[in-house]
């Protein structure tokens, strides 16, 4: 109903990922980071869906946005971990759940309902970071 709410756009952009629907999900985020949703959040995104949709470059684009930004703040430990899940750097992704858990980074609750992280169900290191969050695998 409004074009400007940004949150529309970056449920919109979820849906899309997670349906492999990825050009309408770039389309949404760049949609919402115009409407001032240039957050790590949003970065992160945007960077997986890159990734998972061939664009590398442009996945590894946004990968460096966020370790720039991550500098000054500490919390953007799983929204980098996200890029590297699209990117396959399992290991790197692995390591930055492990971080975020430590860290006790917010968004870390999230990791046993976030279908971004779906393939690696199977990973021991999956089961073991949601545990360290406190859950049961």
């Amino acid at each position: 109903m409004d074009s400007n709410f940004l949150p529309a756009y970056w449920q919109l952009a979820s849906a899309c990922v997670h349906s492999g629907r990825y050009a309408e999900a770039i389309e949404a985020l760049r949609q919402a980071t115009a409407l001032g949703g240039a957050r790590p959040e949003t970065t992160a995104l945007l960077g997986y869906v890159y990734a998972q949709s061939g664009h590398r470059q442009e996945a590894e684009k946004r990968l460096n946005e966020l370790l720039k930004l991550s500098r000054n703040h500490s919390d953007l430990t799983q929204s980098i971990s996200l890029v590297y899940a699209g990117l396959g750097q399992t290991d790197r992704m692995f390591a930055g759940l492990e971080k975020a858990c430590l860290e006790r980074t917010g968004s870390v609750i999230l990791i046993k309902v976030d279908p971004t992280l779906d393939r690696l169900h199977g990973d021991p290191r999956y089961a073991e970071a949601v545990r360290c969050v406190g859950l049961t695998p």
